[in-house]
């Protein structure tokens, strides 16, 4: 996955959590969940792909 791919991705998980009422502060961690689901993975909390994720959440939070 590109780091486009990867950035649309998570645009279109924030956009399905935020039309379900999914607070801000557990969109993260939906998303890695949702990350470790469709691609059938174990994510490491340490891990790139964890890291990247919060990060993203955290640029875009406006908690």
């Amino acid at each position: 996955m590109t780091n486009n791919e990867f950035e649309d991705w998570l645009s279109r998980r924030n956009i399905e959590m935020r039309a379900n009422g999914t607070p801000p502060s557990k969109r993260p961690w939906e998303a890695i969940s949702a990350y470790s689901t469709e691609f059938h993975c174990s994510v490491d909390l340490s891990s790139d792909i964890a890291k990247a994720i919060f990060k993203w959440f955290e640029e875009r939070s406006r908690e």
